[in-house]
C-alpha cells in the first residue's frame, strides 16, 4: 500500500512516496555480444538460447523476452541495441538509440508486463543521439565534459522497442555534477518499480551526486570517498525526480525518513546537519500535531 506523506516545515513541502518495489529488474556490466544477421519475424533458437546463456540484462512476462546489450560496432566504439523475442521468434531488434562517436551501452531493463518497459543505457558523451530518447525528461542532456559514464533512462514500447506517440522523449540522463559542472560518473546498480508506476535507479555515484532539484546534494561525511551509493526515484513519465538519497550526502527537497527507511543512515547525518536537526524536528512537530495524511 502506497503512503503520501506531506511535510510541511517553513516554506518547504515535503511530498513523499513510500512505497514497497514490486517489480525487480536486471542490470548488467557484461553488455557485450556478437549479434549475427537479425531477421525480424524469424524463428532463431539457436540466438535465443545464447541470449539466455549470456550475462545481458533481460526481463520476461508470459512468452515474451526483452534482452538489452552493447555491440562493438568498430575499433573504438560501441552502440547499444534490445531484442525481443515471443518465445524463439524475434519480434522486434533495435540498434539505432545511439550511433554516434560516443561509447553507448545498454545495461538494464525493468518491465511490469505492460504495454512499455523502461530501459537503462550508458553514454561517454553528448551529442550522440540518444538525447532524442529524453527531451522531455528531469535531465534532457549529457550536460558539459565528456568522458566519464551517464546514465540514461528511457520508457519504451513493448511491442517495438521504440518511443512513438505520448512516449516521445520520455526519458532522462542522470549523473553526477563536478564543482566546475562538469558531468561526472552514475554507474546504475538496479533498477525497480513501485506499485504506483514510480522508477527506483539504485547507483554508484561519483563526486557529487544530484539531488531532485538536478543540483549537487550538501556533503555531510564523504570520508569514505567515492563512488557513493545512492537511490533517484523517478515519476513514471521520467520527467520529475521525486526523491534522492545517497550515502554520505544529503538532499534537502528528500524527505530524510524515506532516505533512512532505505538505509542510507540518515541517523549519522543528523548528528553531524544542522538543517536535517531542523527537518526532523519540524517532522516530529508535525507528526504530533497530527499534520501527516496517510492514504
Amino acid at each position: 500500500m502506497m503512503k503520501l506523506i506531506n511535510l510541511l516545515i517553513g516554506s518547504l513541502l515535503f511530498t513523499q512516496a513510500e512505497a514497497v518495489a514490486v517489480t525487480m529488474g536486471s542490470v548488467s556490466n557484461n553488455t557485450f555480444l556478437n549479434l549475427p544477421t537479425i531477421n525480424v519475424g524469424t524463428e532463431n533458437q539457436s540466438l535465443f538460447t545464447d541470449l539466455l546463456d549470456s550475462d545481458l540484462a533481460r526481463a520476461s512476462f508470459n512468452n515474451q523476452t526483452i534482452f538489452i546489450g552493447s555491440e562493438q560496432v568498430s575499433a573504438n566504439n560501441q552502440n547499444p541495441f534490445a531484442i525481443s523475442f515471443v518465445n524463439n521468434t524475434i519480434q522486434w531488434f533495435v540498434d539505432s538509440y545511439e550511433t554516434g562517436g560516443a561509447d553507448g551501452r545498454g545495461v538494464g531493463l525493468v518491465w511490469d508486463g505492460g504495454q512499455e518497459f523502461y530501459a537503462a543505457f550508458a553514454v561517454d558523451g553528448g551529442g550522440s543521439g540518444i538525447e532524442s530518447l529524453t527531451t522531455n525528461g528531469w535531465l534532457n542532456s549529457y550536460g558539459m565534459g565528456g568522458g566519464t559514464r551517464s546514465t540514461v533512462l528511457a520508457r519504451l514500447d513493448a511491442t517495438t522497442g521504440q518511443q512513438t506517440g505520448v512516449l516521445n522523449g520520455m526519458g532522462t540522463f542522470i549523473n553526477a555534477i563536478l564543482n566546475n559542472g562538469r558531468s561526472n560518473s552514475l554507474i546504475p546498480t538496479g533498477l525497480s518499480l513501485d506499485n504506483q508506476g514510480n522508477v527506483f535507479l539504485s547507483a554508484n555515484s561519483f563526486f557529487g551526486p544530484r539531488g531532485i532539484d538536478r543540483t549537487r546534494m550538501e556533503e555531510v561525511d564523504v570520508s569514505g570517498g567515492s563512488p557513493f551509493r545512492t537511490l533517484t526515484v523517478f515519476d513514471s513519465t521520467l520527467n520529475t525526480a521525486q526523491s534522492a538519497c545517497a550515502e554520505g550526502w544529503i538532499d534537502p527537497n528528500t524527505n530524510p525518513n524515506f532516505c533512512a527507511e532505505q538505509g542510507f543512515g540518515v541517523a549519522s547525518v543528523h548528528e553531524s546537519s544542522p538543517v536535517m536537526g531542523l527537518i526532523i524536528l519540524g517532522s516530529l512537530i508535525l507528526f504530533h500535531r497530527r499534520f501527516i495524511r496517510l492514504s
